[in-house]
């Protein structure tokens, strides 16, 4: 659980490489929502950059091998 940060359109939505992650319990237990939010919503109110947008990431995916 995350998310990436792009510039904005005039960029045609080039990637920052700035990103914020969160590490959920395991196994995974209720609380993890609510304090995958919250660290979301410090990294977005505490990003310093114009015309950045942010992409959630709701779980990582593996490659399959």
């Amino acid at each position: 659980m995350g998310g990436d940060v792009l510039f904005g359109p005039q960029q045609n939505y080039s990637h920052t490489y700035d990103n914020w992650f969160y590490e959920p319990s395991d196994p995974p237990v209720p609380r993890d929502v609510p304090l995958s939010a919250q660290k979301a919503v410090s990294y977005v109110t505490s990003y310093r950059g114009d015309g950045a947008f942010f992409v959630l990431v709701p779980r990582r995916f593996e490659a399959a091998g």
